[in-house]
């Protein structure tokens, strides 16, 4: 979470009655993964399996409220001003991927090797 104000007090450079605005930022990640893994050997061959699933998740928010003409230019509230905005809010689409994964390692004599390797993604 991030905060920040931002003022603009009433000065004769501009000529304005001054600004004031707050806003909030909340960004928050979720990534989760869990694996499995076997090994053995037979004789002249070995087998190593591994598989696995994982989650991430993502959001991000932002409100922001401004207004302008300080009654009291000492006083930074928006309770001090004469004109006070709408809330702004913003909302990125949440994104979410989830995905299973598998890899299968044969080998032979400790010569020869065959590797396979599949994956199944999903993006919302």
């Amino acid at each position: 979470n991030t905060d920040g104000v931002f003022a603009v007090f009433p000065n004769n450079v501009i000529n304005n009655n001054g600004i004031y605005q707050t806003s909030t930022y909340q960004q928050q990640r979720t990534d989760v993964r869990a694996t499995l893994n076997y090994d053995t050997k037979f004789t002249d061959f070995t087998l190593t399996a591994l598989g696995g699933v994982e989650s991430q998740n993502a959001s991000q928010y932002s409100l922001t409220m401004s207004g302008s003409n300080f009654i009291d230019p000492s006083q930074l509230n928006f309770s001090n001003l004469k004109t006070v905005n709408l809330p702004t809010e913003l909302h990125s689409p949440r994104s979410e991927t989830n995905s299973v994964f598998a890899q299968v390692d044969l080998g032979y004599k400790n010569y020869l090797f065959l590797e396979v390797f599949g994956s199944y993604i999903k993006f919302k």
